[in-house]
């Protein structure tokens, strides 16, 4: 009985060695692909999959990934965005968040196969951006200091700050005239 336990515990090593190193389970939904569409760039927290647009337009109340025709303007709020606030300042169509550079584990179990291909290169990061207006079709850009991302309808700015984090800005660039001074009645 005695000669075959080291066999088996080596088995065993063996086995929960392999099991450790397999990659987690696909979720169910994917917090990128599965997402609903944006119109903006969309923050992504790597470590808990959450996923947020950097609004800085308000949005179609009915039809997602698409502006609303109403667009207010004048106005300041503090916005949660995949777990880190920010503020929207729709007086100058600019949104602005500050990203701390923590080296939070990445947790591929909020990811399809597909997204966790692409977000391999970005693993180490703790968040990326992303454009969302097709959710099944990503494209994933890396925070980086002095570093301008060109988007159809924003310009994002990145650079380090002296609270040592990532200062991001995303800008509107469409025209403002362009939106309608009062609501319009869908019904």
């Amino acid at each position: 009985m005695k000669k075959y336990i080291l066999p088996v515990c080596a088995v065993l090593l063996v086995l929960i060695c392999i099991i450790a190193t397999l990659p987690a389970p696909e979720p169910e939904h994917c917090a990128i692909c599965d997402s609903i569409p944006y119109h903006a760039p969309a923050l992504v927290n790597l470590a808990t999959g959450e996923v947020g647009e950097l609004t800085v337009y308000e949005p179609h109340p009915f039809k997602a990934g698409e502006l609303w025709e109403y667009q207010q303007g004048g106005t300041f709020s503090f916005l949660t965005v995949a777990g880190v606030t920010g503020y929207r300042d729709t007086a100058r169509w600019e949104f602005h968040i500050s990203i701390p550079i923590e080296q939070n584990e990445y947790e591929e179990k909020y990811f399809c196969k597909s997204c966790r291909e692409k977000l391999q290169p970005f693993s180490q990061t703790g968040f990326v951006l992303a454009d969302l207006r097709l959710p099944s079709e990503p494209e994933i850009y890396f925070i980086q200091n002095n570093c301008e991302i060109k988007l159809e309808n924003y310009l994002i700015h990145m650079e380090w700050n002296e609270s040592n984090q990532y200062e991001v800005t995303v800008i509107g660039t469409i025209d403002s005239s362009v939106f309608s001074d009062h609501p319009i009645d869908y019904e």
